[in-house]
């Protein structure tokens, strides 16, 4: 399906039985391919699922992801990475949920279904960590109020009964013999208190529905840790993940710029890989005119990339295609341990990344790259702007970790121009970073609204707009 607004839409619909036209001329053969969802995609199919009280997911599967010592380690990773954080995320939450406002005995759902608002946990109260090689949930001190009042209701398990009638019509009763236990349920929702009450004796009924619940919850863990169990026993060794910092938000304002001009050409992407420790696995697109000729470049862009993604990201999203068409160099790198770049011990301070950075632009005859930066490529670009900025002819964070490192007068020495990027419903890195970023004397911010962390995903329009508009900007 293509856009994650459709996505969303058919998991909201998918009760309603809506009709849809279909050009069947138009339709295509499936073709299989071997794609991991990205983060914003587990939370447009598995967080929009369970915000509408779905009580289980099923993955599909078969021999072909452990065709390859490679394809192992890819599936591993995000088992023990995005995976299996997002879904300890959204169970936890949905289980703290179900015993905040259902006592255990009902499931959570959105009050409004076209909402934006998910079982998640919150970043200010709680944390994921990998620890001995699982990943546990830890509760960290915060006042901060839970949300799940506010944006959810209860449904209650068969055999109970909301406190709220009129909210749950087919679970009321009229027995003249518990109105005024009703009554007490009334004055419990002017409290915003929603609870399942256990007043219809129907044990059996209960248990079921609940050993239901239960199971289906267990089904999902169990498969996640068979699959990491047998890629356990393939692989020599796995490496673990890491997670970036929870943050506060703050409230800044939208660039605006003018539409960039569609690539009207294919563009040619080539591959290939560096030698080195480690070797790193590059995609580039050269610069074309409007007939396809390729030309001499305005400007390099250098492109990384975030936790759940690779540099193939930027060939799929298009952005290398429209850096190419507008007459820039577009080279996009897969970070060490990420998409067909191996990892490697050699990486584990600040300088070792810096040089990294240094040794891809240099063999790649890159003299004063734009480099752009999301999320956890932070590590590499901003010691690498504090150490290297007369390398960069301009910089484009968004929402990268490792802001809160440096000082304000390290900041404010740095003359690189900067487009601070980020997601208006990023309330965690985006909102962190640009506190600290703006600090910088020549920047500008662009804010996309609606989007979330991985705001280019969300918002690749209104990205590709700003991030066109600012390198027409450098001279």
């Amino acid at each position: 399906m293509n856009g994650l607004n459709q996505c969303r839409w058919l998991y909201r619909n998918r009760k309603k039985r809506k009709k849809v036209s279909c050009d069947m001329e138009a339709v295509l053969p499936s073709v299989f391919t071997m794609t991991l969802l990205s983060e914003t995609d587990l939370v447009s199919t598995i967080g929009e699922s369970v915000a509408l009280g779905a009580a289980g997911v099923i993955f599909w599967g078969d021999t072909s992801y452990a065709s390859s010592i490679a394809s192992c380690s890819t599936l591993n990773d995000y088992l023990k990475g995005p995976l299996g954080r997002y879904l300890l995320n959204v169970s936890t939450a949905a289980e703290q949920c179900s015993q905040e406002l259902c006592k255990s005995h009902g499931r959570c759902l959105r009050k409004e279904q076209d909402s934006d608002v998910y079982l998640h946990l919150s970043p200010s109260t709680h944390s994921i960590i990998s620890q001995e090689g699982q990943l546990k949930v830890t509760r960290l001190p915060s006042k901060t109020q839970s949300f799940f009042p506010k944006h959810f209701q209860c449904q209650c398990y068969s055999g109970y009964t909301a406190a709220l009638q009129q909210r749950f019509p087919s679970l009321a009763t009229s027995n003249a013999g518990d109105r005024r236990h009703d009554n007490t349920a009334s004055s419990l929702v002017l409290l915003s208190v929603n609870v399942c009450d256990s007043k219809i004796p129907s044990l059996s009924i209960i248990h079921l529905d609940k050993m239901n619940f239960l199971r289906n919850r267990l089904v999902v863990l169990g498969l996640v840790l068979l699959a990491t169990i047998l890629l356990y026993l393939l692989l020599p060794s796995i490496r673990q993940g890491s997670m970036e910092p929870s943050l506060e938000a703050q409230r800044m304002g939208l660039m605006v710029t003018p539409d960039p001009p569609l690539p009207s050409i294919n563009v040619s992407i080539r591959t290939g890989q560096l030698p080195g420790d480690p070797p790193l696995f590059f995609r580039e697109a050269l610069p074309v005119d409007g007939a396809g000729r390729q030309i001499l470049p305005r400007l390099q862009v250098v492109l990384l990339h975030g936790q759940a993604f690779t540099s193939k990201t930027w060939e799929e999203l298009g952005t290398m295609a429209l850096l190419a068409t507008n007459g820039y160099q577009a080279l996009a790198m897969d970070l060490p341990g990420y998409g067909k770049s191996p990892d490697s011990e050699a990486l584990k301070t600040d300088q070792n990344r810096v040089d990294l950075l240094s040794r891809f632009m240099e063999s790649l005859g890159v003299r004063a790259a734009v480099l752009l930066s999301p999320s956890m490529s932070g590590h590499y670009s901003i010691p690498f702007l504090m150490k290297n900025s007369a390398q960069l002819h301009g910089f484009i964070p968004i929402a990268p970790v490792g802001t809160r490192s440096y000082t304000p007068q390290q900041y404010q020495n740095i003359q690189t121009p900067t487009l601070i990027v980020f997601g208006a419903l990023d309330t965690n890195l985006g909102a962190q970073s640009h506190k600290n970023l703006i600090q910088l004397p020549h920047h500008w911010a662009l804010k996309l609204e609606g989007a979330r962390h991985a705001c280019y995903m969300d918002k690749p329009r209104e990205f590709h707009q700003g991030l066109i508009n600012f390198l027409s900007k450098l001279k």
